[in-house]
């Protein structure tokens, strides 16, 4: 199974499968959850050591949005540890993407 983070750590990630989990995507359907939520493949670059630092952490507005949209519960301590920052700036970030619009965040779009 392969993932790839290319909007922020800019990592590939590859699993490989047991026959168990082979066996139940082809009978069954059912995926390993490894890779299923995009929060879950950003972690994989902290968790494992290979992360970016952006010079200007606003332009991660978006992704921001689109994490706290997928899980209205995220916390400021989690959105710091994805993207390597501060929760002071994480909190900055939460706000921002709160109240800025996707039409503003994404105009071309």
């Amino acid at each position: 199974m392969i993932a790839q983070e290319e909007r922020i750590h800019d990592n590939y990630y590859l699993k490989r499968l047991s026959t168990d989990q082979i066996t139940a995507i082809r009978e069954r359907g059912e995926w390993p959850g490894d890779f299923l939520r995009f929060e879950d493949v950003i972690r994989l670059g902290p968790d494992n050591k290979q992360v970016c630092h952006f010079f200007n952490s606003d332009d991660l507005t978006d992704t921001v949005k689109e994490l706290m949209e997928a899980r209205d519960d995220i916390t400021a301590a989690e959105i710091s540890y994805l993207f390597c920052l501060s929760e002071e700036e994480a909190r900055h970030l939460m706000h921002k993407a709160a109240n800025t619009s996707w039409a503003t965040l994404r105009p071309f779009a």
